[in-house]
């Protein structure tokens, strides 16, 4: 692996504090939308066209699968309209 720039830990470094410094924005609007600080979480997780499975976004989260499960089954249509359930296909 090729180590980083200087400029790029500068950049991830400023990325950080923002993060940290607007935090605090994100439960209000989470509420706007009806979601979770979570919820936001797991969609900011979900790339387009690139279905994760229940099982990995529990482990990403550090929880039972049972409960990423419960949450898309009671969450608003802004999560339906990007989530999809797909069976597991044997492979």
């Amino acid at each position: 692996m090729k180590p980083a720039s200087p400029h790029a830990c500068d950049a991830w470094q400023l990325l950080v504090r923002l993060f940290f410094a607007q935090r605090a924005n994100l439960p209000p609007l989470a509420a706007e939308l009806q979601l979770s600080p979570a919820q936001c979480h797991v969609l900011h997780l979900i790339e387009p066209g690139r279905p994760i499975p229940m099982g990995q976004l529990a482990e990403t989260l550090a929880c039972d699968a049972s409960n990423v499960t419960g949450w898309w089954t009671g969450s608003s249509r802004a999560v339906w309209s990007v989530a999809a359930r797909r069976r597991r296909t044997a492979g």
